[in-house]
């Protein structure tokens, strides 16, 4: 599936904000930059830098445990891997520490009800260039719910101003995925960039209720010239706003 990010390295300690799939524009400092409550976010942190959304839930990236990942000029047999602290506050409870072990696609961790999506992190280790703590900056999604093929005829729960975004992933087929909320008055779509393949389809809830998703998935094939004949195949999860 093809996503939209930005590669960053070596930038002054601010934070850059997106609303889902949208420009990204530069902020003020990292230390007090907020968010609107309407949608999910995609921010870059730096250390000690934070993103704090409307509602009071502030997430920080404390800083780098360890980095063990293959420096770009050496072959390795393993990729490595690198452990990303974070510190989660919300208005219902104290700090929650946590950490995400990235090793280079995205991870999501889920802590006290809120999505959090690690997709990248820079700069990349080089073997005669060590990598400053303060150097490192990683690319952070927080108060999305992401549905995923695991969540096909089932129902998802998620809160008035969260976004959700269809995106199942698979190693070996890029798919494309489209999706249609049954009551747009509950989830209501965001808009989508003209590009192909299209991104992930994203949805906001707009007000408590429940409706239905219903997601269709192609094979790219059906697109080509001439098309395959992969019959589409066709989804539904239920979405229950609080």
């Amino acid at each position: 599936m093809t996503r939209i990010r930005n590669r960053v390295s070596r930038i002054a300690p601010a934070v850059l904000l997106t609303s889902a799939f949208g420009a990204w524009t530069a902020s003020g400092p990292a230390s007090a930059q907020e968010v609107p409550a309407r949608g999910a976010v995609e921010v870059v942190l730096a250390p000690g830098g934070h993103v704090a959304l409307a509602d009071g839930t502030k997430l920080t990236f404390t800083g780098v445990t360890a980095d063990s990942r293959c420096p770009t000029d050496v072959s390795c047999i393993w990729e490595g891997e690198v452990v990303l602290d974070f510190r989660l506050q919300t208005l219902e409870g104290g700090p929650v520490p946590f950490q995400v072990v990235y090793r280079g696609r995205p991870e999501k961790r889920t802590i006290e009800g809120i999505t959090v999506i690690v997709s990248d992190v820079e700069p990349q280790p080089e073997s005669a260039t060590p990598i400053e703590p303060d150097d490192y900056r990683v690319t952070v999604s927080i108060g999305a719910v992401i549905i995923t093929e695991a969540d096909f005829g089932r129902t998802v729960h998620m809160r008035a101003g969260q976004t959700v975004v269809v995106d199942p992933r698979d190693d070996y087929v890029d798919y494309i995925w489209t999706a249609r909320s049954a009551d747009p008055t509950v989830l209501e779509p965001l808009p989508q960039i003209l590009i192909f393949p299209p991104p992930p389809p994203a949805f906001v809830a707009v007000r408590p209720g429940m409706t239905t998703l219903h997601i269709v998935r192609e094979d790219p094939c059906r697109f080509s010239d001439p098309p395959c004949l992969q019959a589409e195949q066709r989804f539904q999860v239920q979405v229950m706003v609080h």
